[in-house]
């Protein structure tokens, strides 16, 4: 097995890769780069970095580059790239549909703790008659009989 070293280029910013992976071969490792390209590029966006500008550079453990994996590459091979963006009006009927099943979940969540609230209550007074009623029995009274 050989190591591959995953060196990230950002833009211009370049990290490198100082550990590296065991890999049976070349083939193997740039599986592995395409799987963590798909993988980054969520984060990439939450931290407003454009995945397009990123790319792995592998190279071997002689430092001899192999192969430069251009993200925006990546998105092309699973056929993301060239599809239009969804108009403005439907982006923003999705988000009053998406509103619409957390307002309606909401009031689903504040209706079943209301409930389960008054259960408890319920069970809480049923509770505290049978503890009355131990008490009664436990004291030797009788309810509901005339003693003589």
């Amino acid at each position: 097995m050989a190591r591959y070293f995953f060196h990230f280029r950002n833009g211009e910013t370049l990290t490198p890769d100082h550990h590296g992976i065991e890999f049976d071969s070349a083939d193997a490792a740039l599986s592995e780069a395409c799987k963590a390209a798909i993988a980054m590029w969520s984060e990439l966006l939450e931290q407003r970095s454009e995945p397009t500008q990123c790319a792995f550079e592998i190279a071997d453990e002689s430092g001899n580059a192999l192969f430069v994996l251009p993200f925006a590459e990546v998105l092309e091979r699973c056929g993301l790239r060239g599809r239009p963006a969804p108009p403005a009006s439907d982006l923003h009927a999705l988000l009053l549909h998406t509103h619409e099943r957390a307002v309606t979940a909401r009031t689903d969540v504040q209706s079943g703790l209301t409930s389960v609230r008054h259960s408890l209550a319920e069970v809480r007074n049923l509770l505290d008659r049978l503890d009355s009623c131990t008490r009664l029995a436990g004291d030797g009274t009788s309810t509901g009989a005339t003693q003589r």
